[in-house]
């Protein structure tokens, strides 16, 4: 996959996601964006991601699929969402700012895939490692590339998926759930604060 973004591109949107990350935080005015001052990729629509963890540990994650805003503007409210409304953790603190490392994830267009039985879907995601998406009428439910690394089996990694998605685990079995696959582009910034022992 051809790389969408220059490192000098990401340092500014990984810039402009921590300081998004630090006013959440410090409770205090977001970024504001001046797009005459911005590379002109920023202006694309484009889907995205942003992770936030501690020494290796998820501290919060909140993205969509979907394309829905210019690049900066939809870096900024994902980050501002993953610093204070990510459900399964407590919103960031200031203290915590200087410990965080921040992933930011472009995503392509979900594709979907056409399978006529489970095994041909396994060994399709098996193949691929891509993200996947998993939909049965309202209830969906995504795991960017990076899960891969943490399970790499695809029965279970479709298993956890459909139990994110609040599907029975087997869902996928069964034929009713539809499965769309995208490619990621991710990049990140580490801890300011790498003496966390100290």
């Amino acid at each position: 996959m051809k790389p969408m973004l220059s490192e000098n591109e990401r340092e500014i949107l990984l810039d402009l996601a921590f300081q998004t990350v630090k006013a959440t935080a410090e409770g205090s005015a977001l970024p504001k964006i001046n797009f005459d001052q911005l590379p002109e990729c920023f202006q694309h629509p484009m889907a995205t991601f942003v992770t936030l963890s501690t020494a290796g540990a998820l501290r919060g994650c909140i993205g969509t699929t979907q394309i829905q805003h210019a690049l900066a503007l939809d870096v900024i409210q994902r980050a501002q969402s993953a610093a204070s409304r990510d459900p399964r953790f407590p919103a960031i603190t200031p203290v915590e700012v200087p410990n965080l490392d921040i992933e930011i994830s472009l995503l392509t267009p979900p594709q979907p895939i056409i399978f006529s039985s489970p095994e041909e879907l396994l060994e399709h995601l098996k193949a691929s490692k891509e993200g996947v998406i998993v939909k049965s009428g309202a209830r969906r439910a995504t795991f960017l590339p990076q899960v891969w690394e943490r399970v790499n089996d695809p029965q279970i990694f479709l298993e956890l998926l459909c139990q994110k998605a609040s599907l029975h685990r087997d869902a996928w079995r069964s034929g009713e759930i539809q499965v769309e696959t995208y490619q990621v582009e991710s990049f990140h910034r580490k801890a300011q604060n790498t003496n966390l022992d100290e």
